[in-house]
């Protein structure tokens, strides 16, 4: 997963400061608490960069849990928004799923009931936090 870290920390670096408060930085620096309440206010991508981090931990049941609040709100801003530069949002998108997705998803297909607990999870998440994206 150490390309995937490389590629994701590489986009994050060059789409961070168009959108966002948090650095890539502070995506692998801050408490949990910190990134976790600024994160709907955040460009799309930080949920990717957080759920990289806490695979990256140990933390893999919590990262696909952000792995799909991210997922998520990312496709709903794509849907809203049909009509933007494919090379922006929709390519970002199309790497992410590459990258922090596919080791993400490869995880939480091992546990059937598990994956679908986290997906729940992250719906009931969206439907009651602020939606900043749209």
């Amino acid at each position: 997963m150490s390309l995937r870290i490389l590629i994701l920390l590489t986009l994050l670096s060059a789409y961070a400061p168009l959108h966002a408060a948090l650095s890539p930085e502070d995506l692998k620096k801050l408490p949990p608490a910190t990134i976790e309440a600024a994160l709907p206010n955040e460009h799309l991508l930080a949920y990717y960069g957080y759920a990289a981090r806490l695979f990256r931990e140990g933390k893999k049941d919590e990262a696909v849990f952000w792995f799909y609040v991210g997922q998520l709100r990312y496709r709903f801003h794509l849907k809203a928004n049909p009509n933007m530069d494919p090379s922006g949002d929709p390519a970002l998108f199309s790497s992410l799923s590459a990258t922090v997705g596919k080791t993400i998803n490869e995880y939480a297909g091992g546990n059937v009931k598990d994956w679908v607990k986290a997906i729940d999870r992250a719906l009931k998440w969206d439907a009651d936090a602020e939606r900043i994206h749209v």
